[in-house]
Formats: structure tokens, sequence, C-alpha cells
């Protein structure tokens, strides 16, 4: 399905680096070898040229949080609140999985996602079946952080959702050895233990532990429910994050999902062990968990990505609605022009890539950099008038925009379409 590596120059584009210093200019980007190799104007670089003229030309879009399992459960698991959402529903669905129904389901979510300009995405899975997704996702060549949930606790938990510790370890333990850094360092692997009131004490210390010894993600979900909190008070005395603290869970490889109601001072020990947070915004509303403070994030310095969770529980993997939803909810919480239409970008870019730890490589267009790149086309009524780019693309962008996706420097869609 994905398409062929070839040398390009990207040519005649509104180019918009994301890097944090360069404006966007009209120019050309070079690609060779699925790397960046220059940028400028009227370059002239061996290879094929594609005319981007009255296009914009960005970093490919990073989704930090996702499912890609429940891609087929959208529309199942309707007006719910969390826990009853994953008891009643979600669990029960997940527990009837087979390794087709999740590759389908992968395979599903992916073509969704490329379609929308992603180029990366950090998915926590189910329990079992999860070599689905990682070939799911080589086979549609998009980049993947991929994490198979660890789950061996929890009231109302199917038998199928449960798996003894030593299984758990020995079965990602062989995915990591497959898997990780396969497809040139496209495909990664992740400790995805699922929340705290699923994980026994036991399997949170060895999935940290495992997580330090290959220097992998830490992938969980926090703080998201308030219900969650006040069960985990009751149990241990203290908030979400606190609780995962005093595990050894946060550090500077973890990935925090949700975090919409941190207790006083978690968010500074968010900040103290380096870890980063996945904002949701669409996913918090439709389960009614609330709305993150994404502003305090953000000016505390914490590293923020940008999630739409899963097709479960927000019917969309648009990362486009995600970047409106996360300024305008921000408007309510703390106040209008709280979160700016710049920084909601960022976080589906380069703070994004923070997020995941791929910065060095993904988020921003920079020599050097992996050729993950997306066209968008601005010639259309929607994106007329003023405003600033970063207005034009947060407010009046949409995934259905996006005409051509480059991922390690190969092309995956063209003209609006897949390409086998």
């Amino acid at each position: 399905m994905a398409g062929k590596s070839t040398d390009f120059t990207i040519k005649d584009a509104l180019v918009f680096p994301r890097d944090g210093n360069t404006p966007a200019f009209r120019g050309d980007v070079a690609v060779c070898s699925g790397e960046i190799i220059e940028i400028g104007r009227d370059l002239s670089v061996p290879g094929e040229s594609v005319s981007a003229k009255g296009r914009l030309l960005l970093p490919g879009l990073i989704q930090s949080h996702v499912h890609l399992c429940q891609t087929a459960f959208r529309g199942q698991a309707e007006d719910l609140s969390l826990l009853p959402w994953l008891k009643t529903r979600i669990w029960p669905l997940e527990a009837a999985h087979t390794m087709e129904t999740v590759h389908q389901s992968a395979l599903l979510g992916i073509r969704e996602l490329l379609f929308s300009g992603v180029t990366t995405i950090c998915t926590m899975e189910t329990v079992h079946h999860s070599e689905a997704v990682f070939e799911a996702c080589r086979e549609t060549g998009i980049r993947a952080i991929i994490g198979k949930a660890l789950m061996d606790n929890g009231d109302d938990v199917p038998d199928g959702l449960l798996q003894p510790i030593d299984q758990a370890m020995q079965e990602l333990e062989i995915l990591h050895s497959r898997y990780h850094g396969c497809e040139n360092d496209r495909i990664r692997v992740a400790v995805a233990p699922r929340f705290a009131l699923s994980c026994s004490d036991e399997l949170l210390r060895q999935a940290v532990e495992f997580a330090q010894r290959h220097e992998l993600l830490l992938h969980t979900h926090a703080a998201e429910n308030l219900a969650e909190i006040a069960i985990l008070k009751k149990i241990a005395g203290c908030g979400n994050i606190e609780y995962l603290d005093h595990r050894g869970c946060l550090g500077p490889l973890t990935l925090l999902a949700h975090v919409v109601w941190p207790q006083d001072g978690e968010l500074e020990l968010i900040k103290l062990r380096g870890a980063a947070i996945v904002h949701c915004p669409t996913a918090n509303l439709k389960l009614g968990s609330g709305i993150a403070p994404l502003q305090a994030f953000i000016e505390l310095g914490i590293r923020v990505g940008l999630g739409s969770d899963g097709a479960a529980c927000n019917n969309s993997l648009d990362i486009w609605q995600e970047m409106k939803l996360a300024a305008l909810s921000a408007n309510v919480r703390t106040g209008v022009g709280s979160v700016s239409a710049n920084e909601a970008l960022s976080l589906a870019t380069i703070s994004g890539a923070k997020a995941v730890h791929w910065d060095d490589q993904i988020g921003s267009i920079e020599v050097g950099k992996k050729a993950d790149l997306i066209l968008v086309n601005t010639d259309k009524p929607h994106w007329q008038g003023g405003g600033d780019l970063p207005t034009r693309i947060v407010y009046s962008g949409r995934a259905a925009d996006v005409e051509w996706v480059m991922v390690d420097g190969k092309v995956l869609l063209d003209e609006g379409r897949i390409v086998d």
C-alpha cells in the first residue's frame, strides 16, 4: 500500500517550517533518501518535481494518543462517562477482538489518519493481537509508536483482558525484539500500562523497569475522570499523578494522556519529573470528563502533544478538529486567547514531536530531518480572508484540504487518494 521512496523537489509551495524561527515563505524543499536535504528558492536538485503552487507545505501532523483497535467501535459506546464506557462497552468489545479484526480496525484508522495529514501516531492498543497493529503500520507506511495495553487488575474487567504479568512481559519482549526500530526506524515500541485502576503495583514496577531498560516511552492514561480519581484517593489517599509517581512511573520518557483533573501540585510534579502530556479535547468532552488546563501545561513548560483518542470516544480521528477545539475550549476554561492558534498548531507539529521524543527527526521542516510532509489546498473559499497563517490553519483548515502526504520520503497520499 505504501508508495515507493524516491527523490523529490517540492516546488513553489508556501512553506511553513514550524521550527520556531523561520516564517512561512514561498519556495522549495528537496528530499533525498527519505530526508530533507535542502530548503530554499528555485532549487535545482535531481529527481522528480512536485508542483505545489497554491498549496501550503507543512510538516506531517502528529497524533500523540490514539487507539487503532477502537476504530471498529465507532458509534458503539455513546452517551457514557469513562468508567461505564469502559466496563459496559469498550472492554467487552476489545475482549472479543481477533487478530483479523484488530488488523482491519487498524487499517481503517490509518487510512483516516493519512487522509487528514497525520504522519506520526502514538497508539495504545488492547491486551492481545498487538502484532496486527504493527503489521498494519508496516504495510501502510505511517510512522508509529505502538504499545500493547498492560492490564492485570480491576473491577468488571473481562477475563480476556486480564493477563498474567509474566505472559504480558514475555509478549512485550517479543514485540520489542521483532519491531522496535524496524522500517528505517519508522516503527517504535512503547510500554503501555492502561491506567492505574487496571494495573497492580507489580505490573507497574515491571513496566517501568522494561521501559527504562530499553529506553522506551511509557504511555498511560492519567487523571482523566473525577470518578477514577475518587477511587484512587480511597485506595491510596492521593491523586492519580501522585499515585503513579509513588510507583516510579513519572520520568522524562513518560507520556500521560488526558490529565483533565490534576490535583494540587501535580502539574509541578509532572514538570519536575520531565514527563509529557497529551491533550485530547474532543474525547474529554464526549465522555463528559471536563476541559483540561492546557494553558497551565504550556505556561509550566511541560511538553504537550495532541490526540483524538480512539474513534469509540470521539467518532473521528481528525487532528484538525482537535487543534481548533484545543484553542476554543481553552477560551472557556482560562479566558479568550489564553491558548493561541500558533500554540494549538504546535501541539500537532513540533510540540507533539517533543512529547513523543522524536523532535530530532520530525515535527518541523528542517534540513536533516525526516521527509514527513503534507500539502494542503488553501485555494478554497473557507481559507479566504484575513488573519495570520496559524489562525487560518487552526480555525479555517479542514482535514479534507490535505491533498498529498509523504512519510519517510514515500508518497502515501496523492491528489487526495491513497497510493497503492
